[in-house]
């Protein structure tokens, strides 16, 4: 979130891609960044000038279309991944792998390893982090890199995408290449698995891309595995990595628990869990509000815990 005081005296805030679209100018997107960063609280009055140079930028969105979190998300808690979050630095600057997929059951902490390794690498990469919700569709990604192109004031793949019957990955990743030729950028796909078109689409969609715009590095989150198809196709054989996360070990679980408990109380919990980060954390939670009592834990609170996390039932 950015802060802006306005003319009036109010102070709003936005995610910076809502106050871009309604105080958008003609400098660059990162620029605009770089404003709130530095200033922390910007006066409307600073950014009038913006305003007056700034042509409208209409409205791409379809009716079904879901927006993206574009910022790189906040976590905490990042226990037990090391390991995970060296092999990740190690693709970032490998010139040879382009796609690296993370996969694994919810609340592994996919997007958690995924966010913490690539802010370390902003420096040398724009990184847009688009996070699919569930019944996205592949076209949004077309979509998002249209509005960031649309942000600085390159305009081709905006009006591809609105008045195209179909979008077709090639010709919008044409676009995109002539349009980001000198920008180096690092995509983050979170979430896959809630395309509503499935993963069997994936290839038809980052093929191209990685045929167009050989600079680019696409990082994926999904519970799904890399179709077998895509593992073999000639854009991307030995030219990406993949990590499977498991369960913490059990040394970070207890550390995670931040509770007393004897090696048997322990076990129990920990085979249950099966080092599930996020079944972890719920029951720790649980406990420290006096709703679980992990002395006498018993399998079917587990089991419970599971649905209703699953189903998003408690945070």
């Amino acid at each position: 979130m950015v802060t802006l005081k306005t003319n009036d005296g109010r102070t709003i805030e936005h995610n910076l891609s809502e106050m871009y679209n309604k105080f958008g100018s003609a400098v660059n997107f990162f620029q605009f960044y770089l404003l709130f960063k530095n200033k922390g609280i910007v006066e409307e009055s600073e950014l009038e000038t913006y305003r007056s140079k700034a042509a409208d930028i209409d409205k791409i969105f379809s009716e079904d279309y879901k927006e993206f979190k574009y910022n790189i998300p906040e976590t905490a808690e990042l226990l037990g991944r090391s390991n995970e979050a060296e092999l990740i630095d190690k693709w970032v600057n490998s010139p040879d792998q382009r796609v690296l997929i993370i996969t694994g059951a919810k609340g592994l902490g996919k997007s958690a390893v995924a966010a913490e390794s690539i802010k370390k690498h902003q420096d040398d990469y724009h990184i847009l982090w688009l996070n699919f919700s569930a019944g996205s569709k592949w076209e949004n990604i077309i979509h998002s890199l249209a509005e960031l192109a649309a942000m600085n004031n390159l305009l081709k793949l905006e009006k591809y995408v609105k008045h195209a019957s179909k979008i077709t990955p090639a010709k919008a990743y044409e676009i995109i290449a002539a349009d980001f030729e000198d920008i180096k950028l690092l995509v983050v796909l979170d979430d896959i698995h809630n395309i509503k078109e499935g993963m069997g689409e994936l290839g038809a969609w980052i093929t191209p891309l990685l045929k167009f715009l050989p600079d680019w590095k696409i990082l994926i989150t999904s519970r799904e595995p890399l179709p077998v198809e895509l593992r073999s196709s000639n854009h991307l054989e030995g030219k990406y990595t993949e990590i499977k996360l498991s369960g913490l070990d059990s040394d970070t679980s207890r550390q995670l628990l931040k509770t007393d408990l004897s090696a048997s109380e322990f076990e129990s919990i920990y085979k249950y869990t099966e080092g599930n980060p996020l079944y972890l954390k719920a029951i720790r939670d649980l406990e420290a509000d006096g709703k679980l009592d992990l002395k006498n834990f018993r399998p079917e609170e587990l089991s419970l815990l599971k649905f209703l996390k699953i189903h998003e039932e408690i945070d």
